[in-house]
């Protein structure tokens, strides 16, 4: 079993701060930072509305925010093959729909959620035209079910669903927690496992639950994340108090790999004497090959020069490392460039050098990355040999953040949920043409 790790439960506000007199120097600096030739400098990358949605409890609405309750939005999606699926924690269900924005299907728990408008007026037209249906309608409303021409409606009683992905056979894969009498305690690593994934088949019918070992297996610790590959297996990200566990499905659902990486043994890329902290950021597979790819970030020790006490930490830079999980051998390390975000305050420029967050990797094995900015969201993609980078700039405005969920699919299209006080905007970003025009370059 593979072992890796991590000593610093990171806080993203450390970061490398470098201050520049306001006069002379600085408005150099600053007028380069506005010219092409600066790093951080972006074009903007064209952005498409796909559709609005309205909050709700109605089939095609959302409900995000619940004022009579704490904590966080567990609301999210994906887009495959041009088309959205939004699990919907809050509402207890799942949504399909196409690019323009038209309900496709809808999963729900018919306790916290009303029959959606066309199954209802379907069911209301079997009753009156069977008085078998008539006398076991309510059995029929909740447990079967139901499909009006390009629409489906499936009841089915989440709890709390919160992550999904899809496959290529388009089977539908949802990350819900257990209730409360069938959650389980691992004493031995002081871990409450509560979280299942939910197979079903395109047309929402339900398949099984896979667990740590497979189908019908004892449950997950918190799951961060999953993703499925271009052979249709199952990946899933946990976290644990001492690191994080890989599960790695193939498509039957039998476990194939179960990787584990605690806060020890990490890799680290520096070979000086100077004492690093290492942050286990992110895990992503590959989607073409047995491959996960590690978001590692570095801290180092600050010390005041003068009287050589340490006064914290500071950020020194991130990694990916590629591992391979057949063999339990790591690629070599890529380097991964570093946002510097300029601030002026009190008449001085004062630089933040901070990580991105990894977004993922696409299918031909570009990776992406994003970071906040102003303007919205800074992203640089990179190839897997760190030669070719580019940056690009995506606008979002201050009201349209109340909320966001960021999904990369296989093609590089990267596309978002942004919910405001109002409603919910579903756009993306096509990168296809921009990478074309890189290679091309």
């Amino acid at each position: 079993m593979l072992k890796a790790t991590n000593n610093l439960n990171k806080n993203k506000h450390f970061a490398k701060k470098i201050t520049f007199s306001i006069f002379s120097t600085v408005l150099v600096l600053f007028s380069f930072s506005c010219s092409k030739n600066d790093k951080n400098f972006a074009d903007m990358l064209p952005r498409e509305q796909r559709f609005l949605l309205n909050y709700g409890n109605f089939e095609d609405e959302l409900n995000l925010f619940n004022m009579a309750e704490s904590g966080e939005i567990d609301t999210s999606h994906v887009m495959h093959d041009g088309f959205f699926y939004i699990a919907n924690g809050k509402a207890q269900k799942i949504m399909e729909f196409t690019s323009y924005g038209d309900l496709l299907g809808v999963l729900y728990n018919p306790d916290s959620n009303p029959v959606p408008s066309f199954a209802a007026k379907k069911q209301k037209k079997m009753q009156e035209n069977s008085p078998l249906v008539k006398i076991d309608s309510e059995k029929t409303a909740s447990q079967e079910a139901t499909q009006t021409g390009t629409q489906l409606a499936v009841p089915y009683k989440f709890n709390s669903p919160r992550k999904i992905a899809v496959d290529g056979k388009k089977n539908i894969y949802v990350v819900d927690r257990l209730p409360i009498e069938r959650q389980k305690q691992d004493e031995n690593a002081n871990l409450l496992l509560r979280d299942v994934v939910l197979r079903f088949t395109p047309e929402g019918g339900f398949i099984d639950f896979l667990g740590q070992r497979g189908s019908g297996g004892a449950p997950f610790p918190y799951i961060s994340k999953i993703f499925t590959t271009n052979k249709n297996e199952l990946v899933v990200i946990c976290l644990t108090g001492n690191g994080s566990q890989v599960h790695w499905f193939n498509s039957e659902g039998f476990l194939l790999y179960n990787v584990i990486f605690d806060y020890q043994n990490l890799p680290c890329p520096a070979s000086d004497d100077v004492e690093r902290f290492i942050c286990l950021e992110n895990i992503v597979p590959s989607y073409t090959e047995p491959v996960l790819y590690l978001q590692l970030d570095y801290y180092k020790s600050e010390t005041d020069v003068k009287s050589g006490v340490q006064e914290g930490i500071e950020y020194d830079g991130t990694y990916l490392y590629p591992l391979n999980v057949e063999t339990g051998v790591y690629g070599d390390a890529i380097k991964v460039p570093s946002y510097e975000q300029k601030e002026i305050e009190a008449g001085e420029q004062e630089v933040f050098v901070k990580p991105f967050d990894f977004l993922g990797v696409s299918e031909s094995g570009w990776f992406f990355f994003m970071a906040p900015n102003d303007e919205g969201y800074v992203i640089q993609i990179m190839q897997n040999d760190g030669q070719r980078i580019m940056r690009k700039q995506i606008a979002l405005s201050q009201d349209e953040l109340i909320y966001d969920n960021f999904s990369l699919s296989k093609e590089g299209i990267i596309s978002a949920l942004l919910a405001s006080d109002y409603e919910a905007n579903v756009v993306w970003w096509r990168t296809d043409s921009v990478i074309d025009a890189l290679i091309k370059h």
